[in-house]
């Protein structure tokens, strides 16, 4: 016995004669279903209800959700993991409290929230950002600072977030400062502002997501082998949900032209010969035989604003 995971699958008929004719029926669709998979996120510990001295704070926290999930935080698109760790590094704050609202989103529409509470006491005045939360390893980051109404001698920059101090300039970097990280994973980078006698003026921490360039792979490719895989089984609809909008209205114009030929003809779109990405575009590589030569195709992919992978075109 084969046990399916909950999806839909296209299934034939074949039959064979006596004398080993064979002849095979049209695909239908067959729907397995199973218990509903779980969605949810989660603030980090004590982010809810905390006081923060100043105008943005990062929030971070986990998420259960399927691959190809992206979350938002007050509407702002945020970094997630491979760890299921996400995190938006600048969310903006008044003073006073704010309500802060986390929500991730499914590639099919379903969504989970939470939302929390965090006060801002006001503005010291100094800030730490960094260019790129997010990226492929190895990665690189550019961290610019800039000071407030009190003096600052110097600023220390723990790169990795592992406690101890990588690099130290005396008062602010015009030019900011840049890390590599080679290894895939999540690391919080902490810069702490000091004054003349050594004492912390401010401090600031931020998260960064890096990816493995493997894990990218998997999750373009799962993206496009998901929407095959709906064709194959005749759920156009389902199928759509993995193109963009501005794409949407053409191919769901062509789904319906083909009718019940499209789970034949998705079942000989050919197989993924490779795919080349940066952190927010993919390109797919078919190939497939026609009259016996092989023939390449290319299927265009991209993360949007809601941080879910869809088909540009094809």
């Amino acid at each position: 016995m084969v046990e399916l995971v909950a999806g839909s699958y296209p299934l034939t008929a074949k039959a064979t004669d006596s004398r080993t004719a064979t002849a095979t029926s049209s695909p239908i669709a067959v729907t397995v279903t199973g218990a509903a998979p779980t969605l949810a996120i989660a603030a980090a510990a004590g982010l809810d209800g905390s006081t923060v001295n100043e105008t943005t704070v990062l929030v971070n926290g986990t998420i259960t959700a399927p691959p190809n999930s992206g979350v938002t935080v007050n509407g702002i698109l945020a970094t997630v993991g491979t760890d299921n760790q996400f995190s938006a590094n600048d969310v903006p704050l008044s003073a006073g409290a704010n309500p802060i609202t986390l929500t991730v989103t499914t590639q099919d529409g379903a969504s989970a929230s939470q939302a929390i509470t965090i006060n801002s006491s006001g503005s010291g005045g100094f800030h730490g950002l960094l260019d790129e939360p997010d990226g492929i390893a190895p990665h690189t980051v550019t961290f610019t600072v800039s000071g407030g109404s009190m003096p600052v001698a110097t600023i220390e920059f723990d790169v990795d977030g592992n406690g101890t101090v990588d690099v130290t300039t005396q008062g602010i970097p015009p030019t900011g400062v840049v890390a590599t990280y080679s290894s895939a994973g999540t690391v919080r980078p902490r810069v702490t502002f000091k004054d003349a006698s050594g004492s912390v003026i401010y401090t600031a921490t931020k998260q960064v997501h890096i990816i493995d360039p493997a894990d990218k792979y998997n999750l373009v490719k799962g993206a496009f082998t998901d929407m095959v895989n709906r064709l194959k089984a005749g759920t156009n609809t389902t199928a759509l949900n993995l193109f963009f909008g501005h794409a949407r209205d053409t191919y769901e114009d062509v789904f319906n032209k083909l009718g019940t030929d499209l789970p034949t003809i998705a079942n000989q779109l050919g197989a993924v010969e490779g795919i080349t990405f940066s952190n927010a575009i993919a390109e797919v590589t078919m190939s497939r035989m026609v009259n016996g030569a092989k023939q390449y195709f290319m299927i265009h992919l991209m993360r949007g604003e809601d941080g879910i992978w869809r088909i540009e075109s094809m």
